[in-house]
């Protein structure tokens, strides 16, 4: 379970949210500047809130003045919004790279591969692939960790129609077998992400409201 109570703030900017969430999925609404991305970076531990708490499967990842937990120290996985490749390193490489060394390439690996149109671009280099199948990289790369709490920042980012179809519902069957805590931050047709459990709208005035 996720439990975060948190306020964060910048000059002429404050993010102020609370929310409890299961073994659940929450797609994450609201204009450009409403804070999206800031509380996945808090939930990540990259960023720190001013005032609050987060508790993950009875364990504070922060709490004012007292705890806040390195990014490595929480079963949390963040996919951004930048573009986080490694130039040097191909498809399939970065794909891996955050496995163990020497360990045994999971089955996960070549499903990941097929379900998102990958298998022709596999040992292409980063400068060879477009935006979207950038996208798609990050994506397969953030689904290998198999984090306990997964944190996708606009995954739909540059792809067309069809594809947004095909990543929707792999997400979907993604849940459904791993059963991480999934926060999903997106500007796409809310209707692709029907199946989230909960809506957290966060307005221009900085107020949350799940729905």
């Amino acid at each position: 379970m996720l439990e975060a109570s948190i306020i964060k703030q910048y000059p002429g900017f404050t993010l102020e949210t609370a929310f409890v969430l299961e073994r659940e999925t929450m797609l994450l609404c609201g204009p450009s500047g409403s804070g999206k991305t800031t509380l996945l970076r808090c939930l990540a531990g990259l960023e720190q809130p001013d005032q609050g708490y987060i508790i993950f499967d009875n364990q504070y990842f922060f709490q004012r003045k007292k705890i806040n937990l390195s990014p490595s120290l929480r079963q949390t996985t963040l996919m951004s919004q930048e573009d986080s490749l490694f130039p040097h390193l191909s498809v399939r490489q970065n794909m891996l790279y955050s496995l163990p060394r020497n360990s045994t390439v999971p089955n996960l690996y070549s499903e990941l591969l097929r379900q998102l149109s990958l298998l022709p671009l596999e040992h292409y280099y980063p400068d060879a692939l477009s935006g979207g199948e950038k996208r798609r990289v990050m994506l397969a790369r953030t689904l290998l960790r198999r984090p306990a709490l997964l944190l996708l920042d606009e995954p739909f980012s540059g792809l067309d129609d069809k594809l947004c179809r095909q990543v929707s519902s792999l997400l979907y069957d993604y849940y459904l077998y791993y059963r991480p805590v999934l926060l999903i931050a997106s500007h796409v047709q809310h209707e692709l992400i029907s199946w989230a459990n909960q809506r957290l709208t966060l307005k221009e005035n900085n107020k949350a409201a799940i729905c």
